[in-house]
C-alpha cells in the first residue's frame, strides 16, 4: 500500500517550515500518529500538533560531534557554520568551525521542536495496479502495464524496467505476481 499525499509543517507560533511543494508518495503518513489517526478516521484531512518524541525526536547532546578539519578531506575548504555535511555516514549541519576543529550536529533540524502538522490525503493506493500506474506516470517511465491472467505484466525498455524495479524495492513493494 502507498499513500499520495501532500504535508504542511508549521511550529507552534504557526511560522511555516516545510510545505511539500508537489504531491509526496510514501508506505506511510509521515509519524506514527498521523498514521494511527487516519487508520483510526480515515479523514483525508489530518492536523495535529505532534510533540518531539512524536515528530523528530529529542535533541540528543551524544549527536553533536567534533571532528578535525582533516576528516573532510578535499571539501575542507567549504566547510562554514550551516553548511550540510556527510561524515562517517551521518549527515549533519555545521555549527562551529575553529582550531583545526569542526562542531557537527547531526540531530535532524527539526528534533527537539513542537510541531503543527497537516496531512491531505490524495489517493490511497491499495492494488497493485493502482500502485504500478502510479509509479509508471509518476516517474514518467512509459512502460505499458497490463494484468493477465493473475500476473501483471510490464513491457517497455529495459532501463525503465530497471528503475521501476528499483523503485518499487524503495518503497519495500514485493509480489511476485509482477512480471519485468
Amino acid at each position: 500500500m502507498l499513500y499520495v499525499y501532500r504535508v504542511e509543517i508549521r511550529d507552534e507560533n504557526g511560522n511555516l517550515i516545510y510545505q511539500s511543494p508537489n504531491d509526496e508518495i510514501s508506505p506511510n503518513l509521515m509519524f506514527k500518529k498521523i498514521q494511527d489517526q487516519y487508520e483510526l478516521t480515515n479523514a483525508t484531512l489530518i492536523q495535529m500538533r505532534l510533540e518531539p518524541q512524536d515528530a523528530f525526536g529529542e535533541r540528543r547532546r551524544d549527536m553533536i560531534r567534533t571532528y578535525s578539519i582533516s576528516a573532510f578531506g578535499d571539501e575542507r575548504d567549504k566547510i562554514a557554520p550551516g553548511v550540510r555535511v556527510i561524515i562517517q555516514g551521518l549527515e549533519g549541519y555545521v555549527k562551529h568551525v575553529g582550531s583545526g576543529r569542526v562542531v557537527v550536529d547531526h540531530n535532524h533540524p527539526l528534533a527537539g521542536r513542537v510541531i503543527d502538522v497537516k496531512v491531505e490525503v490524495i489517493k490511497r493506493l491499495e492494488n497493485d495496479m493502482e500502485i504500478l500506474n502510479e509509479l509508471n506516470n509518476r516517474y514518467s517511465l512509459g512502460l505499458n502495464i497490463r494484468e493477465t491472467d493473475g500476473k501483471i505484466v510490464v513491457e517497455g525498455e529495459e532501463k525503465a524496467k530497471q528503475a521501476l524495479k528499483n523503485i518499487l524495492t524503495y518503497y519495500g513493494i514485493e509480489n511476485d505476481r509482477i512480471q519485468l
